[in-house]
């Protein structure tokens, strides 16, 4: 996690923008994070851009705890 950009979470991930590696990269780290099967994490918006819009199926107490904790970690821009 690299911190706030606007309204939006900044992650740096390594894996290269070809052949939606980036986007996998982005789907593993919100599945290890919340805990929540790959199918239930999708990138709504922003496949192709540098600017996503991921959705979560899942909106339980817990993962809204996690999704406020993520978000209290990360330093503003």
């Amino acid at each position: 996690m690299a911190g706030r950009h606007g309204d939006a979470l900044k992650l740096k991930i390594a894996a290269p923008a070809v052949d939606d590696k980036a986007n996998w990269a982005i789907i593993d780290f919100l599945h290890q994070w919340f805990k929540l099967p790959l199918s239930q994490i999708r990138i709504r918006q922003g496949s192709r851009g540098r600017r996503k819009i991921v959705e979560l199926a899942s909106c339980d107490t817990q993962t809204m705890n996690l999704l406020a904790r993520l978000e209290s970690s990360c330093p503003a821009n």
